[in-house]
């Protein structure tokens, strides 16, 4: 049930992209509400200038902090790497639109004590919008801190949203939910493309 509501986020959300784009602005807030309201026009505007995620850039290295829901830690930190195998060449300028092919490799463990939770592994599929990256991926992974009952292997299907920040640098939220035992899992972070 939870993967099939994590799949349906995932429709709605390329369902966004059809919607009207709004242009952003550079005008400083001068109170806290302007704050507010340019924070959301940031976060829901594309911004044409910016090239982290098409262009040479094929390798991301990001990290994360992971609140799991019914697994062994409920806090977990994530180092990832992936590496886009395709990419369209044929970016569009008019309407900002490419799509690629990824591996990834994700790292987690359960924070200051650094005890690793977990290695994983697959392939996505990532969806670029001017400045914005949708992404969804399928990874294999080895649990190490399992919780009583569970096998060591499973399986993740994995949605991420991931803002750029500069030329290099973005920021990154996303769900998950470990498959056969149901664990879900929401995060966010920072990473940088190369």
């Amino acid at each position: 049930m939870k993967l099939k509501l994590t799949l349906l986020a995932a429709v709605a959300a390329l369902g966004l992209l059809a919607l009207p784009v709004r242009a952003q602005t550079t005008t400083a807030p001068t109170n806290i509400q302007d704050i507010a309201t340019q924070a959301f026009t940031w976060a829901t505007a594309f911004n044409t200038n910016i090239t982290t995620f098409r262009g040479g850039s094929s390798v991301s290295l990001w990290t994360a902090a992971i609140s799991e829901q019914r697994g062994a830690a409920p806090l977990i930190n994530e180092v990832g790497l992936s590496y886009d195998v395709f990419n369209t060449s044929a970016f569009n300028p008019a309407t900002g639109r490419s799509t690629a092919l990824f591996l990834e490799a994700r790292e987690r463990n359960t924070g200051l004590a650094g005890t690793i939770s977990s290695f994983q592994g697959g392939v996505g599929f990532g969806l670029t919008v001017w400045d914005l990256r949708l992404e969804l991926a399928v990874d294999i992974g080895d649990n190490l801190i399992r919780a009583v009952g569970q096998d060591r292997l499973y399986g993740e299907v994995n949605f991420k949203i991931m803002k750029a920040l500069g030329d290099h640098y973005f920021a990154h939220v996303g769900a998950f939910e470990d498959f056969p035992y149901a664990v879900p899992g929401l995060y966010a972070g920072v990473g940088a493309r190369f």
